[in-house]
C-alpha cells in the first residue's frame, strides 16, 4: 500500500498470502521479495510476476532471510543462512555441532552469482563462550543496505557483542 502525505491511499495490491516476508521497492518501481527462504520473486505494481528464481537455480546457493534488495545496477543482494559443523567441545558442546550463521549473497539481474560473504570465513563460533545458547541463529543478521558508494552495510548481533570491525 502507498499513501500520500495526507495519509490517503494512492495504490495498493492484494497478494494471495499474508505479506509477512522481506521485500523492497526497486529503482524501476517493482517489488523484489522473498516468497520464502528458497524463492525470490519480482513483481510489477499490477502484481504481475516478472522474475522468479528458486533455490538451486543459477547462483542461488544459500537459503535467504530477513532482507532482499536491488542495487542501482539491478543486482540482487540478500542475507543468507549458512551452516557450519564446528568442534564446540571446548565451550560445552560436542565435536560436531551445527552452528547456523549468516552471509551475504549478490546475484546479477538474472540470478548468476557475483559475490558472496560468509561469517564463518571471518569468525570461529568456538571462540564465542555463548555459542551453545545461540547455535540456531549464532550471528543473527537482520539488516542489509547499500550507501552511495556501493559499500554494503549490515547488522550482525555477534559483531556488536564483540565490538568487531571487518
Amino acid at each position: 500500500m502507498l499513501v500520500d502525505h495526507k495519509g490517503e491511499i494512492i495504490w495498493y495490491h492484494e497478494f494471495d498470502t499474508v505479506v509477512f516476508r522481506p521485500y523492497s521497492w526497486t529503482g524501476r518501481g517493482t517489488i523484489i521479495a522473498l516468497e520464502n527462504e528458497d524463492q525470490i520473486t519480482e513483481s510489477d505494481m499490477g502484481g504481475n510476476l516478472i522474475f522468479n528464481l528458486e533455490y538451486g537455480e543459477k547462483g542461488f546457493t544459500h537459503l535467504l532471510h530477513h532482507e532482499i534488495l536491488k542495487d542501482r545496477y539491478g543486482n540482487i543482494l540478500a542475507l543468507t543462512r549458512n551452516n557450519k559443523v564446528s568442534d564446540l567441545s571446548g565451550v560445552g558442546g560436542t565435536e560436531a555441532d551445527t552452528v547456523s550463521g549468516d552471509g551475504i549473497l549478490v546475484l546479477d539481474s538474472i540470478g548468476n552469482k557475483i559475490w558472496e560473504w560468509n561469517i564463518f570465513n571471518h569468525f570461529d563460533p568456538a571462540d564465542d563462550p555463548d555459542v551453545i545458547k545461540l547455535m540456531d541463529d549464532w550471528s543473527h543478521a537482520n539488516s542489509l543496505s547499500i550507501d552511495k558508494t556501493i559499500i554494503i552495510l549490515f547488522h550482525f548481533a555477534i559483531l556488536i557483542r564483540y565490538g568487531a570491525l571487518i
